[in-house]
């Protein structure tokens, strides 16, 4: 928790200077949200929710995320109440270049919070460069890799502080003007622990602020050297608003 509260607490201020730096410049940014309720002799109520928040100016752009995922099971008979799922990812990163296109610096603090998983939470720092091109006229790929550090805590308290490598690929591809698809996929390796994660949507355009989005993400977290592996796949069909 207290890796969590400092985290936030940096995103918060890094937000504010920036707002303070560019006022002309604006955040922009998008709010998905999602649930599936169920009843029967169990009913349960899962909910989704994502904001990204992202600011752009010259040699600088900034983007933030909060992701979460809650679900709560109650019994038709006792209406016990269990919580079968409470996960929750934070990101924040900053990237320099001196043109849009040009190689761009980053630095990445983020952290994810799993209360079922072995590792309750993941909190890391990355720095590295990256890199963007044209593949066509309509897509975008960005490239990036660099090192960093990982605190994994144990859901009895222990800590474990590894040093990591980070890879990841974006790649953006505007098929229609109101559809698109992204692809998102990165490793960050460590001696103890490696972390993977790929996902795929495609976004419809209802209107100019709503859209439809359908998405796959598959996350694999590999535990070394017992080799126990912890995969999951979501699928997510939820609305988006921009702001």
């Amino acid at each position: 928790m207290k890796y969590w509260i400092n985290l936030l607490v940096a995103s918060l201020i890094s937000t504010q200077v920036l707002a303070d730096a560019s006022p002309e410049a604006g955040w922009n940014g998008d709010l998905e949200v999602g649930m599936h309720l169920t009843s029967g002799s169990e009913s349960s109520q899962l909910w989704l929710g994502e904001i990204d928040i992202y600011h752009q100016a010259a040699g600088r752009s900034d983007r933030l995320q909060l992701d979460g995922r809650y679900q709560q099971k109650r019994d038709r008979e006792d209406h016990a109440k269990t919580v079968s799922s409470a996960r929750y990812k934070f990101s924040l990163k900053s990237e320099f270049a001196d043109t849009p296109q040009d190689d761009y610096r980053f630095i990445l603090i983020r952290n994810r919070y799993n209360r079922f998983a072995y590792y309750q939470n993941m909190p890391s720092f990355v720095a590295g460069i990256g890199q963007y091109f044209k593949p066509t006229e309509s897509s975008e790929l960005a490239l990036e890799i660099g090192p960093g550090i990982r605190w994994n805590r144990r859901s009895h308290g222990v800590i474990d502080r590894e040093a990591l490598l980070h890879i990841a690929e974006e790649l953006e591809w505007k098929l229609t003007e109101q559809t698109s698809l992204v692809q998102e996929a990165s490793i960050e390796a460590g001696r103890r622990v490696g972390v993977s994660q790929l996902e795929v949507s495609i976004r419809n355009a209802l209107s100019k602020m709503l859209a439809l989005k359908v998405g796959v993400t598959n996350t694999r977290e590999n535990k070394l050297p017992d080799t126990e592996t912890e995969s999951e796949t979501e699928t997510r069909v939820t609305l988006v608003y921009s702001f």
